[in-house]
């Protein structure tokens, strides 16, 4: 097998196989024994049809067809390994020729990045401040979260919360053309879509949108702001809902009044393109409701904090909301800093990867796209129809953004390796037990939801991401750690893993040990036991032995006694008899 490889401008690979004859005739002879199984060919058996029969009866092309795609994977697989090539994805037969045998397939290559000296990026840092008004205001968001709302006959007022249905539209500028129900349509089409877009995805559209509305100023008749059930807090100054002047419009207005107004588009940032244009206003009040605010004091700071061990005070209440702005401000800042660094890195780097990743990232951003307005009943086909696109016009409006979230990403990833970022099991199990610890009783349900692997790897990733972009700010700030020290960081982390190693092997074997331990001195004691047992039944033998031997002589000395008794006795008998023999010869004699 000859393979010739050949590096493509789009980083792909062309292999050019050349097959040998043989391995092509066996080939061949394979595809036509399949076919011989499912055709039934006149005078044969199926399967049973000679190679030359076969291939008079479906024809050389429909063999040649199947044999391609029974050699094809093979062939594939040993040009690669043949080529060394690193694929992306798996490839693509691009040709196939007849004479000699030869397959060409074009393989996406992995992506590849030379970030260069990407250290040396540099830009400068401003630290937000928190001021007391940042904590005034978040105070007021908590006394408006415990305040008492209740529905109202009453005209609006300042203060009032109330539900609308607000109808906007351009009151100026170039009259719209004939077909201007139709861009009505589409336009209430794609506003609905961008009020229920969430922040990513109007992230990844932000720079498209912004192109498309220089060229495309609205015109008269054009909406501005179209919203069902808004529900605002009536405000002036700074907290003006909409735009300036929208909540005096509506003060004194009455439930199911339709209120009529104009108002003009501030000169701020936000509406660059529309500023000083003129927006009528048609305003329907659904509901009105007076909020009562509760006192800012001690007694409202221990009602916010009662469910934490020591509730506090008004102005311990204070100091742990300027903390928590201070480094909530600080992590959105250094993540914003972040990502301009990160662009930088991007802007030196040389990158090269497959068309195919940028498809990718395009499918998934139109996915996402998807599924968030699916969830206010908007179905994606639909939204095509409406605004009268394909989903290949949709994909082009995504492209220029997936290319650079593309190129951010391989970046991001030549960074993380070079800086030896990396999280460890103990950091995803820690990450687990913070987020239990907000659920209480349901804890262990979500630790169920949590410990698997997959939801292992999305934790360890967000915590990954977290990780190398403080690094980047760092690099950015010029304040990251030296090569030497992010060495020496690892050592010092894989000495404490091993010692902790050692630690738990010591743990899991002391009980072995103890017994083991255990278990020879319940021997020793039993050993102890039996000996001591075998002595006391020793001591005992004796003991009776000698008892028995003591009553056998005591017997024996009974008897030789009564023996003797016995015989004297028989003496004493003896000589009385005697004496009475001699008495009665006296007499006799007499």
């Amino acid at each position: 097998m000859n393979v010739q490889t050949e590096h493509l401008d789009n980083h792909t690979a062309r292999l050019t196989v050349e097959v040998d004859a043989s391995k092509w005739e066996d080939a061949k002879k394979k595809a036509a024994r399949k076919l011989g199984k499912r055709y039934r060919i006149p005078g044969f058996r199926k399967g049973k049809a000679p190679y030359s029969v076969i291939v008079r009866y479906v024809g050389e092309p429909a063999i040649v067809e199947d044999a391609v795609e029974v050699l094809g994977n093979e062939i594939y697989r040993e040009a690669l390994d043949a080529s060394e090539v690193a694929p992306y994805a798996a490839g693509s037969l691009e040709d196939f020729k007849l004479e000699p045998p030869t397959y060409i397939f074009t393989v996406p290559l992995q992506p590849k990045a030379d970030i260069g000296d990407y250290r040396d990026v540099r830009l400068d840092y401003e630290a937000p401040e928190i001021t007391d008004k940042d904590v005034e205001e978040s105070l007021e968001s908590l006394r408006s979260q415990r305040a008492e709302v209740e529905e109202s006959e009453e005209p609006a007022a300042m203060g009032d919360r109330l539900t609308l249905d607000v109808h906007s539209e351009f009151a100026d500028g170039e009259e719209p053309s004939d077909e201007v129900e139709e861009e009505d349509v589409e336009a209430e089409a794609e506003e609905t879509a961008e009020d229920v877009d969430s922040e990513d995805a109007a992230e990844d559209e932000a720079t498209d949108e912004d192109d498309a509305e220089e060229a495309n100023v609205p015109k008269k008749g054009d909406h501005f702001i179209h919203r069902h059930d808004l529900a605002i807090d009536l405000s002036d100054g700074e907290n003006e809902p909409v735009l300036q002047g929208f909540s005096a419009a509506l003060v004194g207005a009455n439930l199911d009044d339709t209120v009529e107004f104009e108002l003009e588009v501030p000169d701020e940032e936000s509406y660059e393109g529309i500023v000083g244009r003129k927006v009528h206003f048609s305003v329907e009040v659904k509901k009105i409701e007076k909020i009562a605010l509760p006192e800012l004091n001690d007694e409202f700071a221990a009602q916010v904090t009662e469910e934490e061990d020591e509730s506090l005070t008004l102005e311990q209440l204070r100091e742990r909301i300027r903390e928590n702005l201070v480094r909530e401000t600080t992590n959105q800042a250094e993540m914003e800093y972040a990502n301009k660094v990160l662009d930088e890195m991007v802007e030196q780097a040389d990158v090269a990867y497959p068309g195919i990743m940028v498809a990718e990232q395009i499918n998934e951003m139109i996915e996402d796209f998807g599924r968030n307005i699916a969830q206010q009943g908007i179905q994606l086909e639909n939204y095509l129809q409406v605004m009268g696109m394909t989903r290949e016009d949709l994909a082009g409006r995504y492209e220029e953004q997936a290319e650079k979230s593309v190129a951010r990403s391989i970046v991001l990833g030549e960074v993380i390796t070079a800086e030896k970022v990396r999280i460890n099991a103990g950091e995803i199990e820690a990450q687990i037990d913070e987020m239990m610890a907000q659920f209480g009783e349901q804890a262990e349900a979500l630790r169920q939801y949590l410990d698997t692997p997959q939801q292992r790897s999305a934790i360890a990733n967000n915590l990954l991401y977290e990780r190398i972009m403080k690094r980047i700010s760092a690099i950015g700030q010029g304040t990251a750690p030296s090569f030497e020290e992010i060495e020496a960081e690892i050592a010092a982390e894989a000495a404490t893993a091993e010692a902790a190693e050692q630690l738990l092997s010591a743990a899991e074997e002391a009980p072995a040990e103890s017994a083991v331990e255990e278990a020879e001195a319940t021997e020793v004691e039993t050993a102890a036991d039996e000996a001591s047992e075998a002595e006391t039944d020793e001591a005992s033998e004796a003991e009776t032995d000698e008892a028995e031997s003591e009553e056998s002589a005591e017997s024996e000395e009974s008897e030789e006694v009564e023996e003797a008794e016995a015989e004297s006795a028989e003496d004493e008998g003896a000589d009385e008899a005697s004496a009475d023999d001699e008495a009665e010869q006296e007499k006799t004699g007499e």
